[in-house]
């Protein structure tokens, strides 16, 4: 069985139209964080799959389309009102940090 990592994809899309289907065709498969930033858990090959049905709808002259994979060194600046709502989870390793802040870092 493949193993599953945690991703953040972002998107900076120019038209209203392809915004629309990159953030429904995103919302199916990951869990916004913000508007146009999302986290996901899975394969390798699914992101594969994901990115390349990201980039159909795309117009790689205009817009913008990244993912990282998080790992559990990966530190995550938090903050406002919204910073980590409740039952988002990116990754286990990830998970105990996320609740032990340590000088105002959470990873």
């Amino acid at each position: 069985m493949a193993r599953k990592h945690a991703w953040l994809i972002a998107y900076d899309i120019a038209h209203p139209g392809r915004l629309r289907r990159v953030h429904k065709l995103l919302s199916r498969h990951a869990q916004a964080v913000q508007y146009s930033v999302f986290a996901a858990i899975m394969t390798d090959a699914a992101l594969r799959r994901l990115m390349a049905s990201l980039a159909r709808l795309m117009d790689d002259k205009q817009d913008d389309i990244r993912a990282w994979r998080l790992t559990p060194e990966t530190r995550v600046w938090l903050m406002g009102r919204d910073a980590l709502s409740d039952g988002i989870w990116l990754a286990e390793p990830l998970v105990t940090r996320l609740l032990e802040p340590e000088d105002g870092w959470r990873s």
